[in-house]
Parts: structure tokens; C-alpha cells; sequence
């Protein structure tokens, strides 16, 4: 799983600017779960629903959806984003 500041750069990047409260509440689960806790909140329709709760845009909370399952799969672009965050 990417950290928070690899999921602001990626959404700096491409929407333009963070969302940081988005990120907190659907990781929120983080806290009683551990690495499992993507069994809540992260289906692109539950991100895109607290997403736009929370800010009046879905794409934050898909955002945060597709670079988790992104870098699940691929590590080197995992570490990649993570750099890249790390030197903005």
C-alpha cells in the first residue's frame, strides 16, 4: 500500500491538488485491521461515495482506490511514486 504522501503527489499530479481528509477516512480502518483494512472502503464505489461526502468530488476516492491496486501489483512503480512524493 502507497503512504499518504505518495496518494497527495499522485492526485497533486493529476487533479491538481490533495486530498488529504479523503485519504484518512477511507484508510480509517487502518487503525482496527491493519493491512486488511481495505475489506472496507475500498471498492470504487464506496471511495467514490465517502469521497464525495467529503469534498464533492468522486474522483479523490478513485483515485486512492487505483493507485493502491496499482502499486499492489507493481512495486517498482510502488517505490517509484513513493520517491517521487518524498522529493516534492
Amino acid at each position: 500500500m502507497p503512504n499518504h504522501p505518495a496518494h497527495k503527489y499522485f492526485e497533486k499530479t493529476i487533479l491538481g491538488r490533495s486530498y488529504s481528509a479523503v485519504h484518512k477516512a477511507i484508510d480509517a480502518p487502518v487503525k482496527f485491521l491493519g493491512k486488511k483494512h481495505r475489506v472496507f472502503f475500498h471498492s470504487p464505489l464506496e471511495a467514490a461515495i465517502i469521497s464525495t461526502i467529503i469534498c464533492g468530488d468522486a474522483r479523490p476516492g478513485l483515485l486512492h482506490v487505483v493507485l493502491d491496486k496499482d502499486c499492489t501489483r507493481d512495486k517498482t512503480f510502488k517505490k517509484i511514486i513513493q520517491i517521487l512524493a518524498k522529493r516534492k
